[in-house]
């Protein structure tokens, strides 16, 4: 564990959510009991085509520690329904009935956290998507029709989910120069001192702690998510 955090810069810490709830619905038809009087031809039609992206992105930054999160939620429910009416009575049309109903819909849901500290970085991306694309054509009565009939409904839709953390730390020293190697010069001395015993002293070129720059890789944790409808 690093040592305490003795001041501002030593500690970094970012966060960032998005939350995106949408709610598309697309309606034509009829309402109760409703009748048409002379109609021949009769089109309905409910058309929708919906797109959205929810994105949440983190980053952060400390000299010791440095804790950065990600959260996206999309809730989508995207509906095209056409509706020839309630039972009660009958719906007459002179020539040919065409009803058709057509939805298309898209979700990109993304949580992106990026963090680097210089002795522990902790990242964290979580991405949840609930998406419902739906159609509908509804036929709940009785129909006298001359000509041809049909009720169509189609429906396209798609969800990604993507929850991805990149995290990075640099290894110091510990400030006891007996544990963990002595840090990146204890590592150091101990080479040059293994390399004077096996074939003498010699000029190494190596350049100290000050000015060499030692990364060590900490875990990064994501979670993702992914409904199909």
């Amino acid at each position: 564990m690093p040592d305490e955090v003795t001041n501002a810069s030593d500690l970094g810490v970012g966060a960032s959510i998005a939350l995106y709830i949408g709610n598309n619905t697309v309606r034509a038809g009829m309402d109760g009991t409703e009748t048409l009087t002379g109609v021949d031809d009769l089109t309905i039609t409910a058309s929708g085509d919906h797109d959205d992206e929810t994105r949440a992105e983190a980053g952060a930054a400390g000299t010791n520690t440095t804790i950065g999160g990600a959260i996206a939620i999309a809730v989508v429910d995207n509906l095209a329904e056409v509706d020839l009416g309630n039972a009660g009575s009958t719906l007459t049309v002179g020539g040919s009935l065409t009803g058709e109903a057509s939805n298309a819909g898209t979700s990109e849901t993304v949580a992106d956290a990026t963090v680097s500290g210089g002795m522990t970085a902790i990242g964290a991306a979580v991405a949840l998507a609930f998406v419902d694309n739906r159609s509908t054509a509804n036929v709940r009565r009785q129909l006298s029709v001359a000509g041809a009939a049909s009720m169509t409904a189609r429906n396209a839709g798609g969800s990604s989910v993507e929850a991805k953390s990149s995290v990075a730390g640099t290894e110091e020293e510990m400030g006891d120069p007996d544990a963990m190697g002595g840090g990146a010069d204890g590592q150091q001395d101990e080479a040059i001192s293994f390399a004077d015993s096996r074939g003498g002293a010699m000029d190494t070129g190596v350049a100290s702690e000050a000015d060499a720059d030692s990364r060590a890789a900490v875990p990064a944790a994501s979670a993702s998510r992914r409904r199909w409808r």
